[in-house]
Formats: C-alpha cells, sequence, structure tokens
C-alpha cells in the first residue's frame, strides 16, 4: 500500500497534466523532478514541468506522546523549465497553470486539507543560457495516523 503522501504526490502529477484544464499551456509536460543539466542544448523543445518534494514538516496535534493523529505540511516544488527567445516570459503560462492547479484543485479527491502559496523563484543563470527556470514552493497539508503513513486520520 502507498503512503498518502505518494498517492498526494501522483494527484498533484495528474492534476498539472490534465491538458482539459483551461489554465494547461500547450505541449506542457509533466514530469517527476529529476536533475537537469544547465546547458542549452540540452532542452527539450516542449516546456516542462517536474513536480518535486522539498521537505515535510509533521507536527502532532495533541501534546500527548500517544496523540493518534499527525499534521504533515509537505513542500512541493514545481521547477518550470523553457527555452526560447524570451524565457521569463514564457514561463508565465507555466507559473500560472501550477498556481491554478494547486491552490484551486481542492483537495485533490481528499488527500490534502489545505495548500499554501509559498514563494516562485527564478533562476537567473539560466537565463544567461537563453532558458528559463522557475520554481515554485506550496505547502501541502494532510493528516496520517501517528504510527501509520498510509491511513487518513
Amino acid at each position: 500500500m502507498a503512503t498518502r503522501r505518494s498517492d498526494l504526490m501522483a494527484a498533484i502529477r495528474t492534476a498539472l497534466a490534465d491538458t482539459a484544464a483551461p489554465s494547461f499551456p500547450a505541449g506542457l509536460v509533466i514530469r517527476r523532478r529529476t536533475s537537469m543539466p544547465l546547458d542549452g542544448d540540452a532542452m527539450p523543445t516542449a516546456p516542462v514541468t517536474m513536480v518535486g518534494r522539498a521537505k515535510e514538516q509533521p507536527k502532532k496535534n495533541s501534546a500527548s506522546a500517544k496523540a493518534p493523529v499527525v499534521d504533515r505540511h509537505l513542500h512541493v516544488v514545481l521547477d518550470h523549465w523553457v527555452a526560447g527567445d524570451d524565457p521569463e516570459e514564457l514561463l508565465e503560462p507555466l507559473l500560472a497553470h501550477g498556481t491554478a492547479i494547486m491552490c484551486a484543485a481542492g483537495s485533490f479527491n481528499g488527500l490534502a486539507r489545505d495548500i499554501d502559496e509559498i514563494e516562485t523563484t527564478w533562476d537567473l543563470d539560466a537565463l544567461d543560457l537563453e532558458f528559463g527556470h522557475a520554481s515554485q514552493l506550496f505547502t501541502v497539508k494532510f493528516t496520517t495516523k501517528t504510527d501509520n503513513q498510509e491511513l487518513k486520520q
């Protein structure tokens, strides 16, 4: 059985890849987060959004050592990559789509209880190589049993 975290990440990737979404940028490819070389020749011709996890902060929702529930705050990163003449402008539809899906998708079929947009960071070094890279950070809040990350509490 998968953890609730794994299920949540799969639901996020599925929602971002939904070509029927009004905000979906033409040709966008959704991938799991991987390292990508900072080399303009290696950039794909289509825009890419990579979805990954940065960290998680678990917090018991009770002072009791045997609290049955843990509130989990998962930091999800969307790394957006584009190539072209005006990379900052080309990133705009990807950033808009990331925000639209993460903040308006509700609870990802009941997996999340709240989502906050934290920050967007532009990679200025990438702009010098004529491709654009920006990262969006979101906090996705969900709960599990204290002793079982597979079960919602």
